[in-house]
């Protein structure tokens, strides 16, 4: 879930802040990076740098010098998710960004971020943040 969309689902839902659990995007704050595997940080920062770009954690994996299994192993132990799903997460919190700052058209977002097409799009983002592209850009603006 988008780090904004949390506090959207919070202003909404008046929950404490401080019952929130951290998300995957959360991972990237500066303060939690010395606790994440070097090879982990050059993974995660390949992906940010291909959000566009379906990347298969096989090739990722070879790129930072890991087998596939030890690759998802210390990805799942560290991040507590796979490659593909904080990729996911990457992926939606960029599409988050778009849509608040900009009107940029959502088919364009979700092609751009990869997507093959708006429908899958739209049902990864509903996954993640609990909103549709379109309501989320609503709700973004308003708040």
């Amino acid at each position: 879930m988008c780090f904004s969309a949390q506090i959207i689902q919070l202003l909404n839902s008046k929950i404490s802040i401080e019952s929130v659990s951290m998300s995957v995007v959360d991972i990237t704050f500066p303060e939690r990076r010395q606790l994440i595997d070097y090879r982990l940080r050059a993974a995660m920062a390949y992906m940010r740098k291909n959000l566009n770009n379906p990347c298969l954690a096989d090739e990722i994996a070879k790129l930072v010098g890991m087998s596939r299994s030890r690759f998802f192993d210390l990805y799942h132990e560290q991040i507590g998710t796979s490659p593909h799903v904080h990729w996911n997460a990457m992926r939606i919190a960029e599409a988050c960004n778009r849509l608040r700052l900009n009107q940029e058209n959502i088919t364009s977002i979700a092609l751009d971020l990869g997507f093959s097409n708006p429908g899958n799009f739209s049902r990864c983002f509903r996954n993640h943040t609990g909103f549709t592209p379109t309501s989320y850009r609503r709700v973004g603006h308003a708040a």
